[in-house]
């Protein structure tokens, strides 16, 4: 007897903790960080995320394992998230790079064990909250200080007091959570509406004063207050769609009669603009530059055209999608020439949740997205029906709408996604309260497994945190040798490079790295290594656009050391090829530039300057460059005018001159080459 009370109450503390660590999982992720990452943490995020779900997963087992059976909920919601993670697992199958969907690729939005992990917090937050009273405690007790931390640290950012040094990154736009200035705006989409529901329909007494409707009230006003400066459309949308809909519940609930829900809303409103003035002065911006940033920082024609873009990817490759994370490595094969003039640069988001999920899996997965998303909803308001007092499943199915409107122009990071599952389950455990059957099959327990468990988490925990490490290591190995030109630092940045050879994005900055050192010591076998370091990183990953950019650079690097034929031949055909597939993008044709002079084939400078200009006004390159290829050509007024013209715009256009012509053959040379084609 004194074995089963025993047994019981360890079983009843892993309920405890797994109840608190489902809970936690969201919060935690949205305020990781690790200041030695590139990603803008990225990275750490994901981390998180993977240790949230290997903490709960150890926990869940250990719970099997001491009750001797396998117990799990039979929900109708399970459907749609099988079907959902069944196309992923496809759609990465079909991919070029399956690699690339497995370890995620720099910034890590998208990868196939996050989105695994996604679905494991859904399932641990439809299972545990099923105690109502207990799971809306809790939840509150962590979501209220945490909604504090991001938003108060947003006001610190700017008053000019961001500890982590990332003031300036993102321009006056507010990046907040210690990270990627999408998330800030996105966030308050999120739990806006939450505290919304709790200010206007909560109506019980509390003794706890984090749970109090004042702090809500206070929260929401200061948050409505922040909202202005993450200078997104999308989140302001969000914002007003997921107000409406928790308003149109409220109303509904027959709480209040609709003079409050008028005043409820013109205070909102009145929020809001006396946020926009108090934020804006403290940030010594007037609100028209405010709002001209937020129009220049992502307009809506580029957007436009960006949709443009991923409509006709997706009409390419319909039913599997390119895969999880891979957008980057085929956006610019599709780029418009409108949104090459608009932004010319590596796209690798669509800016539109909806099309990113196209994207990834196809029609398919797009449609299991929303069978998943319409399920949760349905059930919610289904639910609302019968409780129509029911704060927290109106603040939820508010927070749900406002990350589906503000998804229309964004993008979904780790933090925002996980919130979002750990949402949708947390509304179905609430609606099935009562109501969910159970399958349970029998489980053999004992010491062994208990020891084979922990094994597993502890080797999970290391491999999880195993790139955090590397990617350290490889940073501050590689600022010293920028910073120094340390051959020593230089050498440790490689070795760190070897643990990141599936990131396209560090290996290809390791090479630009090798190629400083080339430019800077006048020694061609640094370019020659960087060649080595991305030959081996196409390997991994052979559609790798940084990559395939970044060889380009160094082959023509050698040549115009070397000045072989062989090195001239390797780096033409290695840019040629890559011009053939982005034809619009600027970094291949100033590329292109500096070979054609190298070779003498001044037409084809002539040619390419024209198309580069035509994209960049007042280029000074391509006008030096236009300039020296007239010279050549023997028409020197004109190489005199245009020469003028670019030192009006750019003093140093006198040493870009002199670089670009040194690159240029010498007159024996031509006529070698002219007489061994004939």
């Amino acid at each position: 007897m004194k074995v089963s009370v025993g047994k019981k109450q360890f079983i009843a503390e892993l309920d405890e903790i797994i109840s608190w660590g489902t809970i936690a999982a969201p919060f935690i992720v949205a305020l990781a960080f690790f200041p030695l990452n590139y990603d803008f943490f990225g990275l750490p995020k994901l981390s998180a995320l993977y240790i949230g779900t290997l903490f709960l997963l150890y926990f869940q087992a250990r719970r099997w394992l001491a009750e001797g059976f396998i117990e799990v909920p039979s929900n109708p919601a399970l459907v749609p998230v099988a079907v959902l993670l069944l196309v992923a697992v496809v759609s990465v199958a079909m991919s070029a790079t399956p690699l690339a969907s497995i370890t995620g690729r720099f910034n890590r939005y998208n990868s196939l064990p996050g989105l695994i992990s996604y679905a494991v917090v859904f399932w641990f937050a439809l299972t545990y909250a099923a105690p109502k009273r207990v799971f809306i405690e809790r939840f509150e007790t962590l979501f209220v200080p945490v909604v504090f931390i991001i938003t108060g640290y947003g006001l610190l950012e700017i008053l000019g007091l961001d500890v982590l040094s990332m003031k300036g990154t993102h321009g006056v736009r507010v990046s907040s959570t210690l990270g990627n200035p999408v998330f800030f705006g996105a966030f308050l989409a999120l739990t806006l509406p939450i505290l919304l529901a709790k200010a206007v329909m909560f109506s019980e007494k509390t003794a706890s004063p984090i749970r109090s409707r004042g702090v809500a009230v206070a929260l929401l006003l200061f948050g409505l207050a922040m909202l202005f400066t993450s200078l997104s459309r999308g989140a302001w949308m969000g914002v007003a769609a997921g107000f409406a809909a928790v308003i149109y519940f409220w109303a509904r609930s027959g709480q209040k009669p609709m003079r409050a829900v008028v005043l409820w809303t013109l205070l909102l409103a009145g929020a809001f603009l006396a946020g926009v003035g108090i934020v804006s002065v403290l940030a010594g911006t007037d609100i028209g530059g405010i709002v001209d940033a937020a129009g220049s920082s992502s307009s809506l024609a580029s957007r436009i055209e960006i949709w443009k873009t991923s409509l006709l990817m997706i009409g390419d490759k319909p039913l599997f999608g390119f895969g999880l994370d891979q957008t980057k490595d085929w956006f610019n094969l599709y780029m418009t020439e409108r949104l090459a003039g608009l932004e010319n640069t590596l796209h690798g988001r669509a800016h539109n949740i909806f099309l990113q999920m196209g994207l990834d899996g196809g029609i398919p997965l797009l449609f299991a997205n929303l069978w998943l998303f319409l399920f949760v909803v349905l059930k919610g308001m289904r639910h609302l029906r019968s409780h129509p007092d029911d704060y927290v499943v109106a603040g939820l199915l508010g927070s749900l709408l406002g990350f589906f409107v503000q998804g229309l122009t964004g993008i979904a990071t780790v933090d925002q996604e996980v919130f979002v599952w750990f949402v949708m389950g947390s509304i179905v455990g609430l609606a099935s309260i009562g109501r969910q059957r159970e399958v349970k099959t029998r489980l053999s327990g004992g010491k062994p497994q208990v020891l084979a468990v922990s094994a597993l988490a502890v080797f999970g925990l290391a491999a999880i945190l195993f790139p955090l490490g590397a990617e350290a290591r490889y940073l501050i190995a590689s600022e010293e040798a920028k910073l120094s030109l340390s051959s020593g630092a230089l050498e440790r940045a490689r070795q760190a490079g070897k643990y990141l050879v599936t990131q396209p994005y560090y290996e290809s900055n390791l090479a630009r790295t090798y190629l400083t050192f080339s430019s800077e010591l006048g020694d061609a076998r640094y370019a020659r290594e960087a060649v080595e370091i991305i030959e081996h990183a196409l390997k991994y990953a052979p559609n790798a656009s940084e990559l395939r950019l970044a060889r380009g650079t160094a082959y023509l690097a050698v040549a115009e050391f070397t000045r072989e034929d062989a090195d001239i031949e390797k780096a033409t055909e290695s840019l040629e090829k890559e011009h053939e597939l982005t034809p619009l993008l600027l970094n291949i044709n100033e590329d292109l530039l500096e070979l054609y002079i190298l070779k003498g084939d001044y037409r084809a400078v002539l040619k390419t300057a024209d198309f580069v200009g035509s994209f960049k006004k007042n280029d000074v390159r391509s006008m030096v460059a236009r300039a020296v290829a007239l010279e050549a050509l023997g028409r020197k007024a004109e190489a005199r005018q245009f020469y003028k013209e670019a030192l009006k715009l750019d003093s140093d256009a006198s040493g870009i001159k002199g670089w670009l012509v040194g690159l240029k053959p010498s007159p024996a040379a031509v006529t070698e080459k002219a007489a061994s084609n004939d």
